[in-house]
């Protein structure tokens, strides 16, 4: 039985695991993946919107109406809020839901304060390519860190995991700079990969990182827990 059924009032689980994979011309648009989420809720007894209209709209961003990890993601975000004391689903769980799901962590994980350093979010512009392949396409690099980075693909299912991929992107700082680096994809979920570097000797992204790492240390020292 789930554990969140009984804090949410539900009479069944909404999300069951769909094992079958969804074809991309069986995607939902945006307004009925907000239908199809709802209905998902009411006929498991929902008394009230669990799902605020921004958290559904982060889902249709991360799943681009993809059933199979629509299911996959509320389920998941329904047991973080279990686990983390919440009673509804807002953008900020759904950010956090969607960084365990990629490191292949569970809805329980706790690791304290420390998660709010692991990584600084961005929205960096570059391409990738899988050598010794014709697959390469359009990214935007979400999440970095000193280990590696997350990245947001224009196509679905384009890496899967143990790739070996050549990126490059381009930094926001004054410059413009562009990053080649190497890297390995390590997760997937949908339109989302995280990946490890293979080397990142680039004297300019670990600069740019180390400034962007002591402005959000401000930060964080600065907040009240």
């Amino acid at each position: 039985m789930n554990t969140y059924l009984s804090l949410f009032n539900l009479t069944k689980a909404p999300f069951p695991e769909i094992l079958e994979e969804i074809p991309e011309n069986q995607m939902m648009p945006e307004q009925e993946t907000d239908a199809y989420i709802k209905g998902c809720l009411l006929n498991a007894g929902m008394e009230k919107p669990l799902f605020t209209d921004g958290s559904i709209q982060m889902i249709y961003n991360y799943t681009k109406g993809d059933r199979k990890l629509i299911h996959t993601i509320c389920d998941y975000a329904l047991h973080r809020a279990f686990y983390t004391n919440r009673t509804a689903i807002q953008e900020d769980l759904l950010s956090e839901c969607m960084e365990l799901i990629l490191e292949s962590k569970p809805p329980d994980t706790y690791e304290g304060d420390k998660r709010r350093h692991k990584r600084i979010s961005t929205s960096l512009q570059g391409t990738f390519h899988i050598p010794d392949s014709t697959t390469r396409g359009i990214l935007t690099v979400t999440n970095i860190s000193r280990a590696g980075i997350q990245i947001k693909l224009a196509r679905q299912r384009m890496v899967k995991v143990n790739d070996r991929a050549n990126i490059l992107f381009k930094l926001n700082d004054q410059k413009g700079s562009d990053i080649r680096t190497a890297v390995i994809i390590k997760h997937t979920f949908g339109f989302f990969a995280g990946c490890t570097f293979r080397h990142t000797d680039n004297n300019t992204f670990n600069q740019y990182l180390e400034i962007l790492l002591k402005e959000a240390e401000k930060k964080w020292s600065s907040l009240q827990f």
